[in-house]
């Protein structure tokens, strides 16, 4: 499904779907990181609204979180 993204931080984020998912459910997100493509994250649903899901993100290699700080502007 495509969705949009809101509130990120390094520990995970909103993602805006009218798509239900279930409370624990492991989702599998593609992200446009800086200098990467389609950065692969997997995530846990941990709450649900009408309009979206909060997801904490799982275990991610150097790459990836380097790529999310550059992302949020922490580095």
């Amino acid at each position: 499904m495509e969705a949009n993204c809101r509130d990120i931080s390094l520990g995970g984020m909103f993602v805006e779907t009218t798509t239900q998912v279930p409370f624990g459910a492991t989702v599998t997100l593609y992200l446009p990181l800086p200098g990467m493509h389609n950065t692969t994250i997997k995530a846990t649903v941990r709450w649900t609204k009408p309009d979206g899901m909060g997801v904490q993100f799982g275990v991610m290699g150097a790459r990836e979180t380097h790529a999310l700080m550059l992302f949020l502007g922490s580095i």
